[in-house]
């Protein structure tokens, strides 16, 4: 895992040198504020029973997300990176299960008349299960993780839509239980 860091570091610090020496341009520099919801993983929690009938489960992969961050534009080319808060799971009246993490995800894209097409990682720190049910309550930790992106966004101004496939994986602190992570997303971010 130290190897897997330590390599993802000298990716970025490549990728920046590069977009750097490609660009004669002035550098464009965006605030970014944004948001998205993402669908599928593993199922981590099943069929969670509700007073009216229905059930539901908890996915490692779902869940919605805000973040904040900045863009740097090198005419032809960009570097992303944002911070955030995820969550995903149930929220019901009389209890909840959710899988709460913080993401730090950096994104280098190509930029064709507004598409970025682009590639990166996320690292996700302090993954946690926490589920206050009224038959079971508790919370289980998980170790910080890295994952691959792909994304494709699509930029109109000051607004941005794009969908995003991540690749990762979470695994439990205190065990060898292991959820595979992977999920499609949609996003919006507003440039400022």
């Amino acid at each position: 895992m130290e190897n897997m860091d330590i390599n993802m570091k000298k990716t970025l610090l490549l990728i920046t040198l590069g977009l750097a020496a490609n660009s004669h341009a002035e550098v464009k520099t965006n605030g970014i504020l944004g948001g998205g919801l993402a669908f599928g993983g593993d199922t981590m929690i099943e069929d969670i029973r509700f007073d009216d009938g229905s059930s539901d489960d908890v996915d490692a992969g779902e869940g919605f997300w805000v973040d904040i961050g900045v863009r740097l534009d090198f005419e032809t080319w960009a570097l992303k990176g944002t911070t955030g808060y995820k969550t995903g799971g149930t929220f019901a009246a009389n209890g909840d299960a959710t899988f709460n993490r913080f993401p730090l995800t950096f994104v280098a894209a190509y930029n064709v008349n507004g598409h970025y097409f682009g590639g990166g990682f996320t690292h996700e720190m302090n993954p946690e299960l926490d589920i206050d049910l009224p038959y079971i309550s508790g919370t289980a930790d998980f170790d910080d993780t890295t994952g691959l992106v792909l994304e494709y966004e699509n930029n109109y101004d000051r607004w941005g839509w794009g969908v995003r496939y991540t690749d990762i994986s979470y695994q439990h602190s205190d065990s060898t239980l292991k959820f595979d992570g992977n999920n499609i997303a949609a996003f919006a971010h507003f440039y400022f």
